[in-house]
């Protein structure tokens, strides 16, 4: 009995530990974000003071910051890259990945091997070569300098795989028995079931590429095809005083990320813990 009450106080004392780190983890991360929302509607004088909350709402540093000052114009597009890029991964990278899942053929083995690598590979390390290229194209100052080199990517190739591997051979045997041919079967039952996978690669993507701010810097000057980490970071440089509307636009520009975060969560972590170990 004194065992019982000992190992209960004891694990009283670990719940109650663990509990009051969870806590301060998640002041410390959510913090900044709360702080970030809150001065975004404050005026520049409560920022300058370090206050948490707005006397009063000043929703119109919001309009003045999209507006005024045109970062809406650069808000449509970061959102037009984002979509453009995130949509041909989750295609060419389904497609890829369901290849190297359910097809045998030569250099399969090495293929997947060279996406791997690849993973291993920083991505700064690929910025010369990729300018380089971009440049030789004559693609430099046009939306296709945003898009083509980054409309796959090796991870998403590894995650769809991981992801398809599972996918049953009795399904797919019996639709091709019924006459489907593989483009039908990808669609139709490839898909659906890597949904999960398929929502986490949209946000790791989203995330990315919404976030870039070196790239779109180097390859696209002008005003016309700035994305909103260019514009905000030229806005800090120009208007350095206006610290009210620099919170504003980056209030704005997390929003996104945010929702999604919040909406697709619990997909985000059934894809994870799908695809975690190496799958032969």
């Amino acid at each position: 009995m004194r065992g019982y009450f000992k190992n209960k106080k004891t694990g009283f004392l670990h719940d109650f530990k663990f509990n009051i780190i969870m806590i301060f983890l998640i002041i410390f991360f959510a913090l900044p974000v709360f702080y970030l929302a809150s001065s975004a509607f404050m005026t520049r004088i409560e920022i300058w003071q370090g206050m948490f909350f707005p006397a009063k709402m000043q929703w119109s540093n919001i309009y003045t910051a999209m507006v005024e000052y045109n970062m809406f114009h650069y808000f449509k597009n970061s959102l037009f890259f984002t979509v453009i890029i995130v949509s041909s991964n989750l295609f060419f990278c389904s497609l890829a990945g369901y290849a190297l899942a359910k097809f045998n053929f030569p250099g399969k083995k090495l293929i997947f091997s060279l996406v791997l690598v690849s993973m291993m590979i920083p991505p700064v390390i690929l910025i010369v070569p990729l300018f380089m290229e971009v440049r030789a194209m004559g693609l430099l100052n046009t939306p296709w300098a945003m898009i083509i080199p980054w409309f796959i990517d090796p991870f998403g190739i590894f995650l769809m795989r991981q992801s398809m591997v599972d996918i049953s051979e009795e399904h797919l045997n019996a639709a091709r028995i019924e006459g489907a041919n593989e483009f039908w079967i990808f669609l139709r039952i490839a898909i659906p079931f890597s949904l999960p996978a398929l929502v986490a690669l949209t946000l790791y993507r989203f995330l990315y590429v919404w976030n870039d701010l070196f790239w779109p810097l180097l390859v696209v000057g002008g005003d016309k095809w700035r994305t909103l980490p260019v514009a905000i970071t030229k806005f800090d440089a120009q208007y350095f005083e206006a610290t009210e509307l620099k919170m504003a636009t980056s209030f704005v520009a997390a929003l996104p990320i945010l929702i999604i975060l919040i909406v697709f969560s619990k997909k985000v972590f059934s894809a994870m813990s799908r695809t975690g170990g190496l799958k032969y």
